[in-house]
């Protein structure tokens, strides 16, 4: 498991968006500013950060949930094909209908 990380030990790169915490609260979505060392949370800046924390990688997929997965996509994509098809019929029907 990844450990938090003291910013008097370490400092993360510049644009490092991750975990952090000011020692009450963890934050997601604060943005490290090395050119400026500055902590930036949507237009806050000067932010009082203590700890950071890569965010970790997403568990491995069971060969079911992939499977899941797979269908999923799969039938995303057919229900954007069916609406494109859809679509185009409802065109042609109503250019027909004009003539």
């Amino acid at each position: 498991m990844t450990e938090w990380i003291s910013v008097e030990d370490k400092l993360p790169e510049h644009g490092f968006s991750g975990y952090v915490t000011n020692g009450r609260q963890i934050l997601l979505g604060v943005i490290y500013d090395a050119i400026n060392n500055k902590w930036w949370y949507g237009t806050t800046d000067g932010l009082k950060i203590t700890h950071w924390l890569t965010i970790p990688d997403p568990p491995l997929l069971t060969p079911k949930q992939q499977l899941e997965t797979e269908k999923l996509k799969t039938y995303e994509e057919l229900q954007l094909k069916l609406g494109k098809a859809v679509l185009e019929s409802l065109e042609y029907f109503y250019r027909k209908d004009k003539q």
